[in-house]
């Protein structure tokens, strides 16, 4: 039986795993790398690395080669499928804990907003990144206050740094051709309150659908689609 020392033990492998789990069908090297944003050849030693161990397969096509995950195999149904899955829901996790403090924060902020990679879905994302809009400017001691406790075991449960931004609507407002602003507006989700002046069209968190009951067992599935059983 293959060690997970041989499957996860280089963070390349790890790196190209993960999103050989996310698409379907087969794809090539290149693909892989301009997707992944990395070298080619470090790619492509990765894919053989893996190939050799039996975790993914490599087809020819014309003369060039598609690479896909090997759902026959016992370890990429039970174990490499499952941690990429369990992944993707920790950070649906995180998304909803941030929500469920925003919520609760005195005095409520007019928004609270979630960007950058967290907000993205980044499969490993740096810290978390809020943009809380206040409509009074006497609220900032205790919302920052309210912020420091709120995420303090986020941190903690998480292992990940959270770094507020505080702006009060009327800076908001000065900031409106700001780069980072513009950014907010484009990828954040709003976790309470309402998207007004440069965030009026911010998209508000949409509840996570039932993918993962405590009681049901998840069909393995590469890229989409069943795997085969």
């Amino acid at each position: 039986m293959l060690p997970l020392e041989d499957v996860f033990g280089d963070r390349l492998n790890v790196t190209v795993l993960r999103l050989l789990s996310q698409v379907a069908g087969g794809h090539s090297g290149n693909a892989i790398a301009r997707r992944l944003g990395l070298q080619q050849s470090a790619v492509r030693k990765a894919l053989e690395r893996l190939v050799a161990r039996g975790i993914i397969t490599r087809t020819e096509v014309g003369r060039a080669a598609a690479y896909t995950l090997d759902a026959r195999r016992e370890m990429v149904r039970r174990i490499v499928l499952p941690v990429f899955r369990a992944e993707a829901r920790l950070g649906d996790r995180l998304r909803r804990a941030l929500q469920h403090r925003a919520l609760a924060l005195r005095p409520p902020p007019a928004a609270v907003v979630l960007y950058g990679s967290v907000a993205r879905g980044a499969a490993a994302p740096g810290d978390v990144d809020l943009l809380v809009v206040l409509a009074n400017a006497a609220d900032e001691e205790p919302v920052r206050a309210a912020l420091l406790d709120a995420t303090r075991s986020l941190e903690h449960r998480f292992q990940i740094a959270v770094h507020p931004v505080v702006l009060t609507t009327a800076e908001l407002e000065t900031r409106r051709d700001d780069p980072l602003i513009a950014a907010i507006a484009s990828e954040g989700l709003l976790l309470s309150g309402r998207g007004a002046g440069p965030l009026r069209r911010v998209r508000r968190l949409p509840p996570l659908l039932p993918a993962t009951d405590a009681g049901r067992a998840a069909v393995p599935t590469v890229g989409g689609a069943p795997a085969p059983r």
